[in-house]
């Protein structure tokens, strides 16, 4: 085969390199398509059954009939958690052309599905029946099959498939005319409501009687379709009665949660006692009520956490003003509640100073320009290396008996001495000198 196989097929609706490779093999007079799929099946098993796959297949039964009997339902499982990440992410590409919807419309039955196994007694056979969209899957499922038996099982086996073809069609139950159906409520009746059910879980093909008994270890899952209870699903299983020769469906009202259940006119004690549906609501109620409480507790932690947010930010506006007010020791003794001690010195000089026309300027003036002004004015003789050197007092530090209607703020001079004018000058000159520094009078 000389022909290659295209590289780009996004484009391409349901395109199947595995079909399309079968299909090329059996055009090959050389080549035997079905032996070429065998080995592919088994070199698939070979490749990728290692390590935790293949502790989990080898978790599924001891020999190869339980591990076909178990996979059955794990398969159902797998299909169940597919669907429902397909509804989580929604439908793509929704909008499309009716003509093409209608065309490429596949039915519940006609998807591929592993359908089920039952064993033979009086043989040592194992029947499985698998569908596909075509025969290059049937094939390839040979080889993985007789992979899987040799690799996990050492047990060589023989897969022969059956060419019969089979009539596929869907299926209602509804009860016989002889049974009787009691509804919440009411006393059992003779005539039974008409009820018809369809067969929602498992999705696959059910050909006949044997072929539901086949499924026994398999949950199902009904639909009332008429009725007064249409809609409601009922969970269980098929039972199969020798005797009469007949199924036996045993099930509960499948729920999600209290909601559900008044939702369909049903209570708790609709449910029979035994029924662990009773658990799973109460369960989950409490989970549910737990939830709300949780999200509550956090919805107060995040108030409680943003309450003390605030507070520390009023805390360092409080720091930042005592700091502004007072020199930082000071300032942290009277944050902390510690008591500050008196300092004595033997000489001090008090400067009272004031600014001339304050009054105007406040007057023809925005308060935080007033602000700024004195700012500077006080940051510079504090800073100021060949000015004074004033520490900021406290109002309470004036003598007794200063006019409370004076504004403004209390400094020490403290320890000041001109470089310029001779230590044994007067204070006067001292004083003088600096403010000739600071152009506030003339030289």
């Amino acid at each position: 085969m000389t022909e290659k196989l295209p590289y780009g097929v996004s484009n391409c609706v349901r395109y199947s390199y595995l079909e399309d490779i079968y299909n090329r093999i059996k055009q090959s007079e050389d080549s035997n398509a079905e032996e070429i799929f065998d080995e592919l099946g088994r070199e698939l098993v070979d490749l990728s059954c290692d390590g935790r796959i293949e502790r989990a297949f080898r978790s599924l039964g001891g020999n190869i009939i339980d591990f076909l009997t178990t996979l059955n339902s794990v398969h159902d499982v797998l299909l169940l958690d597919n669907e429902s990440d397909n509804e989580q992410e929604g439908n793509v590409n929704r909008e499309q052309d009716n003509d093409d919807v209608e065309n490429d419309e596949i039915l519940d039955s006609d998807k591929p599905g592993f359908i089920s196994t039952t064993v033979l007694p009086e043989s040592n056979v194992l029947e499985l029946n698998f569908t596909s969209y075509g025969p290059p899957y049937a094939y390839l499922l040979v080889g993985i099959l007789k992979g899987v038996a040799e690799k996990l099982y050492q047990t060589d086996i023989n897969v022969d498939i059956s060419t019969q073809d089979f009539i596929h069609f869907k299926y209602t139950i509804t009860p016989s005319s002889d049974s009787g159906v009691t509804t919440p409520h009411q006393k059992p009746s003779t005539v039974p409501e008409d009820l018809s059910m369809g067969i929602k879980k498992p999705k696959g093909i059910f050909s006949g009687f044997n072929d539901i008994i086949k499924r026994a270890n398999t949950p199902f899952l009904l639909t009332i379709l008429t009725g007064s209870a249409q809609g409601l699903e009922v969970k269980g299983q098929m039972v199969y009665c020798s005797e009469s020769d007949s199924i036996l469906f045993v099930g509960s009202p499948f729920l999600d949660g209290l909601e559900g259940l008044n939702g369909k006119g049903l209570f708790i004690s609709d449910i029979p006692i035994h029924d662990a549906t009773r658990d799973v609501i109460l369960v989950g109620e409490q989970a549910r009520a737990q939830d709300g409480l949780r999200r509550r507790m956090d919805k107060l932690k995040s108030s409680i956490e943003e309450a003390n947010q605030a507070i520390d930010k009023e805390k360092e506006k409080n720091v930042s003003l005592l700091h502004l007010i007072f020199p930082p020791n000071i300032a942290e003794k009277l944050w902390l509640g510690e008591t500050i001690d008196a300092k004595a010195h033997d000489n001090v000089t008090i400067l009272f100073s004031d600014i001339v026309g304050f009054t105007s300027i406040c007057s023809t003036t925005t308060p935080f320009m007033v602000i700024k002004m004195l700012e500077d004015l006080y940051s510079h003789c504090l800073k100021d290396e060949n000015t004074f050197t004033m520490e900021p007092r406290p109002r309470e530090c004036l003598p007794r008996g200063f006019p409370p209607e004076i504004p403004g703020t209390c400094y020490f001079l403290k320890g000041y001495r001109h470089p310029e004018v001779d230590s044994d000058d007067p204070l006067e000159n001292h004083i003088r000198q600096a403010l000739k520094d600071l152009s506030l009078v003339e030289a």
